[in-house]
């Protein structure tokens, strides 16, 4: 910690020194979004409540100087402000800042969304947090993956609410994402003691045959990976990344090992 507290210090300096009269690089929308960027993770990392106000506080006073200096903040920018006050339970003033991006043209992400959906979901508010992934949804904001659902199927499931979490969770998978095994788990989604195998075989078994159906549009059978350490997971969010044709080539190389 007093390594960051000494790095933020020398950063700040050369703040100070970009800001001076004919310095031929001024602070810009990116330099005020990674101290805003430092100043809210640092204060996630210290259970001194008077460091976290304070840092907090450096993050929103770094904010309204880059408002006052003219330059309109980003995505990320909000992003980065919107989850640390999250994860502090700030929430009103997290709401404030989501208020602000629809008021300057700012579109919220999955970024955003997914940080109220995890506060509302630790504070035991589903139903909000369930709301405001249905908002993301209907605004076309953004695809709900299971980063988004885990915290509201093992908040419900914590709540006794085991039926809706499981609702929730073939909605997850229906909508063509792969659920982690700490998201599916059985102890996770039903630890009220309810045991439903025959959904989790569902939920493997829909996994596997996306799985095989990848091997076949690259002209490959599971056979070739066998004793290798790739997994239906892996390839499952292989096929969903961009690049196809370097997936297959790490693939094949993992086979061959």
């Amino acid at each position: 910690m007093l390594f960051a507290e000494l790095e933020t210090l020398k950063a700040r300096f050369l703040f100070e020194q970009m800001e001076l009269p004919g310095f031929r690089c001024p602070p810009d929308v990116y330099t005020y979004t990674i101290f805003i960027s430092s100043y809210c993770k640092n204060s996630m990392q210290t259970g001194c409540k008077k460091a976290i106000r304070k840092r907090l506080w450096e993050a929103n006073h770094f904010f309204r100087l880059m408002l006052f200096k003219g330059f309109i903040p980003d995505i990320v920018t909000y992003n980065c402000l919107i989850d640390g006050c999250c994860k502090t339970y700030r929430n009103e003033r997290a709401l404030e800042l989501f208020d602000d991006m629809g008021k300057k043209g700012c579109v919220p992400n999955r970024v955003t969304y997914n940080s109220f959906i995890r506060y509302y979901s630790a504070v035991n508010e589903i139903d909000k947090a369930v709301e405001m992934m249905r908002r993301m949804q209907k605004m076309n904001h953004g695809v709900p993956t299971s980063s988004l659902y885990t915290p509201i199927i093992h908040a419900l499931c914590e709540a006794g609410r085991v039926l809706e979490a499981k609702n929730f969770l073939i909605e997850l998978v229906d909508g063509g994402s792969v659920p982690r095994e700490y998201t599916y788990n059985p102890y996770a989604v039903g630890n009220c003691n309810v045991e439903d195998d025959r959904l989790i075989y569902w939920i493997q078994r829909k996994i596997k045959n996306s799985f095989v159906c990848l091997l076949q549009s690259w002209n490959m059978s599971p056979d070739q990976l066998e004793g290798s350490f790739v997994t239906h997971h892996t390839l499952y969010r292989l096929k969903l990344s961009s690049s196809c044709r370097m997936a297959k080539r790490s693939i094949e190389s993992l086979s061959l090992e």
